[in-house]
């Protein structure tokens, strides 16, 4: 039986509305496609979020499949410290443990997928279709992400969402195929956390089915989770700045 999280001292979370969430372990069954939380502890500045990004080369990507979170968190530092003093390194471990540990309250998987990249231009387009530069639904069950640095996710309301477009696709290459007005957009604000719902159902698209493979396994079998209700966004602008800094936690569950 999972603990209730409920006045929890350690963080605060909120609808997209900004609506208070009382009980974020029932997130999983409400028909509410993200909400935001706001670590309350152990977490870094926005000037040290800044420093870290620029401290990072270009390239990094940090990337854990079917790894237990005690081990990620030991390969996640040894990574950091290669490029980071003690006095960044230290605030940003603590905050990302924090958010892994509110993680695994929340859905007790044990070995999530875990990244930590920063993203530029170049990654973008190296990665194409980029769910960093267009809509798309999460082929996972839920994600806990934060941007530490750039401008945060770019997401549509369920009003302005074309669902019909997205029961046959997980990514749009067009604004227009996911938005009825696609300049009626929100971005999540700065160094907010994001709890957010992917879907994972039986006769999901290709694309995100080709992702459930390698994370589960082909022929893997799962109860279908929040259909038609995933948060529909993609990754922020370069406006002020030339890279992104994301870290993102997801599990593939879909019992809660």
């Amino acid at each position: 039986m999972m603990k209730t999280l409920t006045s929890n001292p350690h963080f605060r979370a909120v609808d997209l509305d900004m609506s208070p969430i009382a009980d974020l372990s029932s997130f999983s069954r409400t028909d509410e496609p993200a909400v935001f939380i706001d670590l309350l502890q152990d977490t870094v500045s926005e000037t040290q979020a800044r420093d870290i990004a620029l401290s990072l080369p270009d390239h990094y990507k940090a990337i854990y499949l079917n790894k237990e979170i005690p081990l990620i968190k030991t390969r996640l530092q040894e990574t950091l410290q290669l490029h980071l003093a003690a006095e960044l390194l230290n605030p940003l471990m603590n905050e990302l443990c924090s958010a892994m540990d509110l993680f695994f309250r929340l859905t007790l998987d044990e070995k999530p997928l875990v990244s930590l990249r920063v993203v530029t231009a170049e990654y973008v387009a190296k990665e194409y279709p980029s769910v960093s530069q267009y809509y798309h639904r999460d082929a996972a069950a839920m994600t806990l992400t934060k941007c530490f640095y750039g401008e945060g996710a770019i997401y549509l309301r369920e009003k302005n969402t074309r669902r019909d477009y997205f029961q046959e696709n997980s990514i749009a290459l067009n604004d227009a195929d996911a938005a009825y007005d696609d300049a009626d957009c929100q971005v999540v604000p700065p160094m907010k956390w994001v709890l957010l719902k992917g879907e994972m159902y039986e006769g999901i698209d290709s694309r995100n089915q080709a992702v459930i493979n390698i994370v589960l396994g082909e022929k893997s079998h799962f109860r279908d989770f929040a259909k038609g209700k995933g948060l529909i966004h993609k990754g922020g602008r370069f406006i002020d700045t030339d890279r992104r800094l994301v870290f993102t936690i997801s599990t593939y569950k879909t019992e809660f």
